[in-house]
């Protein structure tokens, strides 16, 4: 993921494509980590690439990825929701609550590290289910 927010704020020309070139250079070694071996190669699609986990292969398009990634969520919306009233609202939007804040400047979470967090909390859950499961 740390390529993805690399990739989506470098200055220049961007693309899905060159993206996932870097990804392919920086992880293509990985057993997890599959990708189109050439224009020949139909295992995978094109312009796409394939996790292997626990819960089996899921293919991912890396199309729109770079703009999805800077779609980000801008500090004055996430205040507003985290002070909304409704506690539904509030408890959707905690980035808002500005006593976390790191700085004025602080770029706010991209796709990725909004991804990065939710993957580390569903873990976290999960050992404590598998910690249950042994005793």
């Amino acid at each position: 993921m740390a390529l993805l927010d690399e990739e989506s704020i470098r200055p220049g020309d961007k693309s899905d494509q060159v993206w996932l070139e870097k990804m392919s250079k920086a992880l293509g070694d990985n057993a997890h980590y599959k990708v189109a071996q050439g224009a020949q190669d139909r295992s995978i699609p094109q312009g796409a690439f394939k996790l292997v986990h626990y819960a089996g292969e899921v293919v991912y398009s890396v199309k729109d990825f770079l703009q999805k990634n800077t779609d980000t969520l801008f500090k004055d919306l996430s205040r507003l929701m985290f002070n909304s009233g409704n506690e539904v609202l509030k408890s959707l939007f905690p980035e808002g609550d500005e006593s976390t804040w790191g700085g004025a400047s602080a770029r706010p979470p991209t796709a990725a590290k909004s991804f990065v967090a939710s993957m580390k909390e569903m873990i976290e859950v999960l050992q404590t289910k598998v910690g249950r499961l042994g005793s």
